[in-house]
């Protein structure tokens, strides 16, 4: 295990520097993965690009699973976190599916899972899961070596690792950018934010977006 990028030794499957040792194997294997420590998130390595950022391979395995996975309801939404890639929901508008955009935390895509109501629940750390091939419940939690094995059946089945998916839909929807920074906080602010009410948030937008409370966010076109 390599140290991140701070010194500290962190399970952190999305981070290159935690990953540089099997982003080393990148040109050996067609593709290669790993797990956290609680196999709930997942890490793809690629020869075309490379340990794939989170958003990027959640694209990606949308656009390859709706379009194989006949027996799936064509009522069902795919699930994102509301800070995962825009890019989500440009793939899903065009296959003519909805997007449910929810608050973070995987709870959120629980009980579509659990009935079908959603076929897809994933977030930008790198936590998903899906139905199975029937329609019915897999899991109501995130699973991460069934996002590798996803991987692995685009690869096969399509001769392109989910790298070069990913290219096709930048060019065909564009470049959508993303950062994540991580804050250090004192127990003084961490305690603060707890206090937080919705009461002290007074802008309505955010990027463009609005702003709205949880039970507000809904299934959207």
């Amino acid at each position: 295990m390599t140290v991140d990028h701070d010194g500290k030794i962190r399970m952190d499957c999305s981070s290159p520097y935690a990953m540089a040792r099997l982003v080393g194997l990148k040109d050996k294997y067609q593709v290669a993965f790993a797990n956290d420590p609680d196999s709930d998130r997942h890490g793809i390595v690629t020869p075309s690009s490379g340990l794939m950022n989170p958003n990027h391979y959640l694209a990606v395995a949308i656009r390859y699973l709706l379009a194989h996975r006949p027996m799936w309801p064509a009522n069902a939404v795919v699930g994102k976190t509301l800070v995962s890639s825009s890019m989500i929901d440009r793939v899903v508008t065009k296959l003519g599916r909805r997007v449910s955009e929810v608050p973070v935390g995987f709870k959120w895509f629980v009980p579509g899972l659990f009935d079908g109501s959603c076929c897809f629940g994933g977030e930008e750390s790198a936590g998903a899961s899906f139905l199975r091939f029937d329609g019915s419940v897999w899991t109501t939690d995130k699973d991460g070596p069934i996002m590798d094995l996803l991987a692995a059946e685009i690869t096969a089945h399509t001769g392109k690792d989910p790298g070069e998916h990913y290219c096709e839909l930048t060019a065909e929807f564009g470049t959508p950018y993303y950062t994540r920074i991580d804050a250090p906080a004192t127990p003084e602010q961490k305690a603060k934010l707890r206090r937080l009410s919705p009461e002290a948030v007074k802008e309505a937008n955010l990027a463009g977006e609005p702003i709205c409370r949880p039970s507000d966010t809904r299934a959207r076109e």
